[in-house]
């Protein structure tokens, strides 16, 4: 007989309770309280990501390097770091193995990543905001998008 106890309700084990869907997160304050711890750890993360993102492309454009290749480095950088901690700390137990997960997490940043050229390229050149300020206004506008991809695709149980 296995022994093993598994959780029944979010009450019994908070720390692995995970909404399975967007509509379950506003099921139970369990799901919703879960929910938003993650997120918070996700951010946690990201600021990790994002300084280690910035410092590669304020480098870049203080050596007379491009915006966009600044952007594109200070990127893959960013996203090595915040898989391994999304994978073991952010989403663990949700996670389906490396085959299956790094070319999902990769896909869904990439993605969010050339939204984020393509916001670069409207902000900096059509609107004229200052390019040190490009790249927080982006992370902002991706960072959602990130989580509830990492969560319900990537990494979801």
């Amino acid at each position: 007989m296995d022994e093993k106890k598994t959780c029944e309700t979010p009450a019994e084990k908070p720390e692995e309770v995970t909404a399975h869907s967007f509509r379950q997160i506003f099921s139970s304050r369990q799901y919703f309280a879960a929910t938003v711890k993650q997120f918070l750890k996700f951010g946690f993360v990201g600021i990790i990501n994002t300084a280690i993102s910035f410092a590669v492309v304020y480098i870049c454009l203080g050596q007379g390097i491009s915006i966009y290749i600044g952007n594109t480095l200070g990127w893959a950088c960013g996203v090595v770091n915040a898989y391994f901690w999304n994978m073991y700390w952010v989403f663990k137990g949700n996670r389906e193995g490396f085959k299956k997960t790094i070319p999902k997490f990769f896909g869904s940043y990439f993605l969010t990543f050339l939204l984020s050229q393509g916001l670069t390229y409207i902000f900096k050149e059509s609107l004229g905001m200052n390019q040190y300020l490009v790249p927080v206004v982006c992370v902002l506008i991706t960072t959602f998008i990130n989580f509830f991809l990492s969560k319900f695709w990537t990494f979801k149980k």
